[in-house]
């Protein structure tokens, strides 16, 4: 992907995990036109007036490529996989750095969090954690509430100073996991490692904003 922040500010994408059974690591990917439902839509914002006007464009998915049938017609590549773990006390973090392809994709965000702690020689370390669910006790009664994409975030942010965390926020940059789902994508080049955030629609899924969050943040 020789231009990632072209491709995320014209096409709305859907990214697909491997699941919960796969750890983080190399796996094949593959790109492929999404079917829209009926209440989708395939919009982008104007690049001169925004959101105030959107113009019709293509979608796409991101999935393992193992999902797809033989005939399915796609476009296929190997890529880092980050793995989603359930709770900050599950949190593994899985390094990028100039090893191995230099893409990387994890499923899509509707209340995680993505921690990034930047290493030596344009690497970071990189986890995907999704809120804590309900917990119930031995009476079969909900003991602790299911944690919500704020309260995630703020807990990541407070266990990891030196961290940049991305997620359900009302910081500015952030998201609302409320209405919007949010598709990360990681892009190598010369060395230097950055990742960027889609947000859509939760429910008619037209891109909203775009955003580089790694190594520093800023609107595209």
């Amino acid at each position: 992907m020789s231009n990632p922040e072209d491709f995320l500010r014209k096409f709305p994408i859907k990214m697909f995990g491997t699941g919960a059974n796969r750890p983080s690591g190399v796996n094949g990917f593959a790109i492929v036109n999404r079917d829209p439902r009926p209440q989708e839509v395939s919009k982008r914002p104007s690049s001169i007036f925004g959101k105030h006007l959107l113009h019709d464009t293509e979608s796409f998915d991101i999935k393992p490529a193992s999902s797809l049938g033989p005939n399915d017609i796609r476009h296929q590549f190997e890529a880092h996989s980050i793995r989603m773990d359930v709770g900050a006390a599950a949190m593994n973090s899985y390094r990028l750095d100039a090893s191995g392809p230099s893409i990387m994709v994890t499923g899509e965000l509707s209340g995680c969090s993505i921690v990034m702690r930047p290493v030596e020689g344009g690497g970071v370390d990189i986890a995907h954690v999704q809120p804590r669910p309900t917990h119930i006790g031995q009476n079969g009664a909900p003991s602790t509430p299911a944690q919500t994409g704020q309260e995630l975030h703020n807990e990541l942010t407070q266990a990891h100073p030196d961290a940049i965390v991305y997620g359900a926020s009302d910081t500015r940059g952030q998201y609302d996991s409320s209405d919007r789902r949010v598709s990360i994508i990681g892009v190598r080049t010369d060395g230097q490692w950055s990742l960027f955030a889609q947000k859509v629609n939760a429910d008619d899924r037209r891109i909203r904003t775009t955003y580089q969050i790694f190594p520093s943040e800023k609107k595209l």
